[in-house]
């Protein structure tokens, strides 16, 4: 869903949207105070009510070093997208070698593996995501 949002984005819309995520799923009561705009998320609409329900059902469930490494994930794919968003801005286009490194985070590659794990009941070992294979 965040994906969506952002991908009609400027950088400076993504970052905001991005931010007032982090801010849902580390403050269960937290309620964004900026004005309405196109590229904004705004008080208590859609997105912020969902990102608030998410935390509230997600993290009745998870484990505590897993919700520390799920923000870290969050926040690496954030800072990713909004990379893409100030590159999409400018009309920029990286190079191939650049390229898989935005993606690895822009895809939520981790991400994934941490709803796979909160499904299975699992507490995957750090060490598997410091694995730079991984």
């Amino acid at each position: 869903m965040i994906d969506e949002i952002s991908d009609d984005q400027d950088g400076l819309g993504a970052r905001k949207t991005g931010d007032i995520f982090i801010d849902c799923l580390k403050d269960p009561e937290y309620r964004d105070s900026s004005r309405k705009s196109e590229n904004y998320a705004s008080s208590d609409n859609c997105s912020t009510f969902n990102f608030r329900s998410f935390r509230k059902r997600f993290y009745e469930k998870l484990r505590p070093r897993s919700a520390e490494r799920f923000i870290k994930h969050i926040e690496d794919y954030i800072n990713a997208f909004v990379l893409e968003a100030h590159l999409r801005e400018k009309g920029d286009i990286l190079d191939f070698a650049s390229y898989p490194a935005l993606r690895r985070n822009n895809c939520a590659n981790h991400i994934s593996f941490d709803f796979v794990a909160f499904g299975l009941d699992l507490d995957l070992p750090d060490e598997l995501f410091e694995d730079p294979g991984f």
